[in-house]
């Protein structure tokens, strides 16, 4: 008898860390658009600071990947792992750089352990992310995307935004796509002037 309860004691005990998808993706809206205050409180009643959603994004990737180092800061303070994967093979610092996020964000993570190292599953790096044309990130970055509030504020597109596509597939709103680019031999990821 004492090993059943014991048994279902460690079974509660597992459930308790658990958080239903909703709390997750409530958990990563907040991530991108709530004060650090509200996230805050999320942790401090039982939010999993490195729940991940279906696609394997945290909260640190969404953050990262924002450009919102106040939230980047106290994620961190709270323990998130800043290598954590998605599905894709994406880190937070991986989507920091392809976003071209605030170089102090890139810091933080790299000063919390993350992995320059670390590769995605098509082999690619944070360095890569980088100087690509965010094609490593793109999956991921779009989820990041779709997250809307129904009140949030209308947010001015990056250009790995424009690059995955929220602008026709033009780049910096020159009226020349990436196909215009390869005849007139402007390499992807970088634009002759």
């Amino acid at each position: 008898m004492k090993v059943i309860k014991g048994l279902v004691l460690l079974c509660l005990m597992m459930l308790a860390g658990c958080q239903s998808e909703e709390e997750t993706s409530q958990f990563l809206l907040a991530c991108k658009y709530d004060a650090p205050a509200t996230i805050a409180a999320m942790l401090d009643n039982g939010i999993d600071v490195d729940g991940q959603d279906k696609t394997g994004l945290s909260g640190l990737m969404v953050a990262a990947a924002e450009n919102r180092r106040d939230v980047v800061e106290l994620l961190l303070k709270r323990r998130a792992k800043p290598n954590l994967q998605t599905r894709q093979g994406v880190t937070a610092l991986m989507l920091a750089a392809a976003r071209g996020s605030d170089t102090a964000i890139i810091g933080d993570l790299l000063q919390a352990g993350a992995s320059v190292n670390q590769t995605s599953i098509d082999k690619s790096t944070a360095l890569m992310s980088a100087i690509s044309d965010g094609g490593d990130v793109r999956n991921d970055y779009q989820h990041i995307l779709a997250m809307k509030k129904p009140d949030a504020p209308v947010e001015e597109e990056s250009t790995l935004d424009k690059i995955v596509g929220r602008n026709g597939g033009e780049i910096a709103g020159d009226g020349q796509s990436r196909a215009d680019d390869r005849r007139h031999g402007v390499t992807t990821g970088a634009r002759r002037v």
